[in-house]
């Protein structure tokens, strides 16, 4: 039978919910269905919960993807761009580059041959993608 992370003698009932002990007392109890706003990063320090609308891009270095997300933070997924991208929105994230998926609302200025991020970084944009992005962006404009 496998063991829990926690035992029932490492835990404390408090009404309705267990919480484990060492976890403060207002901590509330991961919860057992991931909201479709969360995207559930494991690294090797932990598991991080990023809300999807601060991730503004995803960059892949072989079989490990950095997240850049909020003000400055960086997360290093040891998963492939690919598996990423399936778990976001496709309406809210968009492959520029074979290396590069970014959150279309972050994006702040769209060049011939890149796009700038909200957070001044400049992503490259492959040949195949700036047809599509180029619509994206089109059905956007007022």
């Amino acid at each position: 039978m496998k063991q829990n992370a926690y035992s029932v003698n490492d835990q404390l009932h408090t009404g309705a919910r267990i919480i484990p002990l060492g976890c403060p007392p207002h901590a509330e109890p991961f919860p057992h269905r991931r909201s479709e706003r969360t995207l559930a990063c494991p690294t090797s320090e932990g598991i991080y919960l990023v809300q999807v609308d601060q991730i503004i891009h995803c960059v892949a270095d072989g079989n490990y993807v950095r997240i850049g997300y909020g003000e400055g933070k960086e997360l290093l997924l040891s998963k492939t761009l690919g598996s990423i991208a399936v778990k976001l929105p496709a309406s809210q994230f968009v492959r520029v580059h074979q290396s590069h998926l970014v959150n279309l609302a972050k994006i702040a200025c769209v060049r011939s041959d890149a796009v700038v991020l909200t957070n001044g970084t400049c992503v490259p944009v492959s040949r195949r993608a700036r047809v599509e992005l180029k619509t994206i962006i089109q059905s956007c404009s007022l």
